[in-house]
């Protein structure tokens, strides 16, 4: 049997094309626009959940979210606004969502 995860696409605000999936714990509830603290590399980033969703058959294992900022979650409009600066820009959506998050 192929194992159900929750699984949450965090957008980082770092010069990268994509969001990277993440592992959801159980425990943790999470919605979009909310701030986490996910692993990249030797490092750890601060990123904003895009969507959250169930995925079965992950063909690699993924990293998981260390955990939830304490902090307000970005607006739909703030992460609509970011998505449409970096179509805009022909840009990675991470370099205006580094500026929506200072």
């Amino acid at each position: 049997m192929v194992a159900d995860i929750k699984v949450a696409q965090v957008l980082l605000p770092l010069p990268l094309g994509e969001a990277f999936d993440y592992a959801v714990p159980e425990e943790m509830d999470l919605a979009a626009g909310d701030l986490v603290v996910v692993p990249l590399g030797p490092r750890q980033v601060q990123g904003v959940v895009g969507e959250v969703g169930r995925r079965a058959g992950v063909n690699r294992s993924l990293k998981s979210i260390l955990g939830k900022v304490d902090a307000p979650p970005l607006t739909v409009g703030v992460l609509e606004f970011v998505a449409w600066a970096a179509r805009y820009g022909a840009d990675s959506p991470g370099k205006p969502l580094a500026m929506a998050l200072r």
